[in-house]
């Protein structure tokens, strides 16, 4: 109940923060710092908060009704919180992994060495099966956040392969992650450039958007992110997923298609949080031709991902040669029945390595015709990460088309 209450006063908390946010652009308002958010703000948040979670082994709970938000008591879905909370409660209380730095040279090394580092600090932060971590408070104190575009900007202009310090995963909090192989058709390795005529190695997450799979008002809804390392280049990354609504209560991650273009929600919560992140896109440097920015912030093009392949070699200059569109297809093999709640990790974690998760496929230009590009293939188990759920960073690439080097 405590967990309910909690996310649902998180929700109307965020609502009436990018409310106000809206109201006040009408009014002149002093500076303020990205994590130097108002009193009033805070007041806001505070009041709308029916039930606080404290890190410290203990939940603090208030039955009853949130305050302005009119809910019902729902005396359900409280499974595993106290051993989610005090998962997070022993990284907080000193028994954080202790992870490798990154180099400085990092860019510089070979995709193995890059692979081989990163995935050494995954596996010193797996989780175990018997106390995951189902919400983390910092986090979901901060989820106003994702409704400031300067905020939200970052996620398309900071280069790296960790997160910013600070920063936190506000929506896709926790997932697991597994090695895979991006392994190119014959056929499309002839029409592409990059990693989609190279293939290459990496990571894939798989997390939910929703704070919990289980609470009502919360769709279940599956995405995907992708990391491919390059010799020598910044890895390539791609974020797909099915749509921003999710797919109702269908429990089954694998049961529809995922797309780097992602169709815009319908829902209360997206309808706020849609035209803040389409607020960011302005924000990026446009340059030639507006080559620098994505076509909006729910297509993500492919342009960066196709002028390096894993060997970090570079296709002649604007000769770059990417999909428009790629589609993820998933496996029927990977589906489970859509009315098993087990968690979205426990289930992953029985995948096999070297199983086919998506066949790829890829649309060559607006209005073009489907066609096969490629699989991806797990090359370990998939594991729920503390490193991967704090440190990990996938960035969204924003380059939709060629830059000159004079005009960069």
């Amino acid at each position: 109940m405590a967990r309910l209450l909690f996310f649902i006063g998180i929700f109307f908390a965020a609502t009436a923060l990018a409310s106000a946010g809206d109201k006040d652009k009408a009014k002149p308002s002093k500076p303020s710092s990205d994590d130097d958010k108002p009193a009033q703000q805070r007041g806001l948040l505070g009041s709308a908060i029916g039930g606080m979670v404290s890190l410290g082994g203990q939940v603090i709970g208030t039955a009853g009704q949130v305050i302005g938000a009119g809910v019902q008591h729902i005396g359900q879905h409280v499974d595993n919180v106290v051993g989610g909370v005090a998962a997070l409660a022993e990284v907080a209380l000193g028994k954080k992994p202790q992870y490798d730095a990154l180099p400085d040279n990092f860019e510089s090394l070979t995709a193995a060495k890059k692979l081989d580092l990163v995935w050494n600090n995954v596996q010193k932060g797996v989780y175990s099966m018997n106390s995951l971590p189902q919400m983390d408070p910092s986090s979901t104190l901060q989820l106003p956040k994702v409704f400031d575009p300067e905020y939200l900007k970052h996620a398309f202009l900071h280069h790296g392969e960790e997160m910013l310090p600070g920063r936190q995963k506000l929506i896709h909090s926790f997932g697991s992650v597994a090695k895979v192989e991006l392994v190119i058709t014959p056929e499309a390795s002839l029409k592409y450039s990059g990693i989609f005529q190279s293939g290459g190695n990496g990571i894939a997450r798989l997390s939910l958007a929703a704070p919990a799979n289980d609470l009502p008002g919360f769709d279940y809804t599956p995405g995907m992110a992708l990391k491919f390392y390059r010799d020598g280049q910044e890895s390539a990354n791609i974020i797909a997923m099915f749509s921003v609504d999710g797919q109702g209560k269908d429990f089954n991650f694998f049961a529809k298609n995922f797309s780097n273009f992602i169709p815009n929600g319908k829902s209360a919560f997206q309808l706020q949080l849609g035209p803040k992140f389409e607020a960011a896109i302005p924000l990026l440097e446009a340059g030639p031709k507006g080559c620098a920015r994505p076509e909006d912030a729910t297509k993500l093009p492919q342009y960066e991902q196709a002028a390096f392949d894993s060997r970090g070699g570079a296709p002649a200059i604007n000769t770059v040669r990417a999909p428009y569109t790629l589609k993820f297809v998933p496996n029927p093999k990977m589906a489970w029945p859509g009315s098993d709640h087990t968690d979205l990790r426990k289930q992953l974690a029985k995948i096999p390595e070297n199983s086919t998760l998506y066949t790829i496929v890829s649309i060559p230009e607006k209005g073009g015709n489907e066609e096969t590009l490629g699989s991806i293939v797990t090359k370990s188990k998939f594991v729920p990460s503390h490193y991967a759920d704090t440190k990990m960073y996938f960035r969204h690439h924003s380059q939709s088309c060629f830059i000159a080097p004079s005009s960069a």
